[in-house]
C-alpha cells in the first residue's frame, strides 16, 4: 500500500510521473559513514540533551501529578473545577501548546514571563528564554510539564481512590 501511494498514485493523479527527487529511491549511507558520525560531538550533546528533557520532564511530571492527586483526593471546596483545570492541558494540541508558550509566554519584552519578571523588577534574558542556551531547555521542560502533568494526575488518582478506607 505504501509503495502504491507514493509510486502508482502520483501518477494517476497528477497524470505525469513524479518529479525528480520524489519518486527516485535514495541511496543508503555507505557503511563507513557511521564511525564519523559516532566521533562527531554533536551527537552525543543531542543524546545528553535528550536525556536530559526526558528524565527531567518525565520525573516532573509524575512527582507534579501525585501532588496534584493528594490535593484532589482531599475533597476540598470546589475540587471538581480544579480537576477539570489541571486535565485541561492535555487536550491541547501540542502546536497549539508551543505557539501559546513561544508567543504568549516566552516571547522577549512581551511576553507573559517578561512583564512578570520587569514587574518586580528582576533582569529579563536579552537574547529572550528561548534564545539563551541556558534557559532554552528549563523553558521547553516547563513548557512539557504544564502540557502533561494532567494525565499522571488523573491515573494516580484513580489509583488512590482504588485504596480502602479501612
Amino acid at each position: 500500500v505504501a509503495y502504491l501511494s507514493f509510486r502508482v498514485a502520483p501518477v494517476r493523479v497528477m497524470g505525469r510521473p513524479p518529479r525528480a527527487g520524489l519518486g527516485t529511491s535514495p541511496k543508503p549511507a555507505p557503511p563507513a559513514n557511521y564511525p564519523s558520525v559516532l566521533q562527531r560531538g554533536a551527537l552525543r550533546q543531542s543524546v545528553l540533551i535528550t536525556l536530559e528533557y526526558t528524565i527531567a520532564t518525565g520525573f516532573i511530571t509524575v512527582c507534579l501529578g501525585f501532588g496534584l492527586a493528594a490535593i484532589i483526593r482531599s475533597r476540598f471546596r470546589g475540587w471538581q473545577f480544579y480537576k477539570v483545570a489541571w486535565f485541561i492541558p492535555v487536550l491541547v494540541p501540542g502546536a497549539v501548546v508551543a505557539i501559546l508558550w513561544s508567543s504568549g509566554v516566552f516571547a522577549p519584552r512581551v511576553g507573559a514571563l517578561d512583564s512578570m519578571f520587569a514587574a518586580v523588577g528582576a533582569p529579563v534574558p536579552e537574547l529572550g528564554w528561548l534564545g539563551d542556551h541556558s534557559l532554552a531547555l528549563p523553558a521547553i521542560i516547563a513548557t512539557a510539564v504544564w502540557a502533561s502533568t494532567g494525565w499522571p494526575m488523573l491515573l494516580i488518582l484513580a489509583a488512590m481512590e482504588r485504596i480502602p478506607q479501612d
